[in-house]
């Protein structure tokens, strides 16, 4: 259940979970190794990065994409596309 996030990765996720109010669940957390996991705030618990991409996949709205900037965009693309088999438009 853990990965390594680029810092690109980190950032979007972290700026869209901002921009469309998810970040009131939504942690990105490490373990003692370094490795990140996503944390649920709201339901005290770990869960899979593709459970919470596929979360801020549907909540997503295109008017907050076009607010991040070229890189964050791309990278967030990236996990949708790996994990989901999906791209914003």
């Amino acid at each position: 259940m853990e990965y390594s996030l680029t810092i690109n990765e980190y950032n979007a996720l972290q700026r869209i979970t901002t921009l469309n109010k998810m970040d009131c669940w939504f942690s990105i957390r490490q373990t003692k190794y370094g490795e990140d996991y996503i944390y649920d705030l709201e339901e005290k618990k770990r869960i899979s990065l593709t459970k919470a991409l596929n979360d801020i996949y549907d909540g997503l709205l295109k008017e907050d994409f076009d607010l991040l900037d070229k890189e964050e965009q791309k990278a967030l693309n990236g996990l949708f596309k790996k994990y989901l088999k999906k791209e914003v438009l």
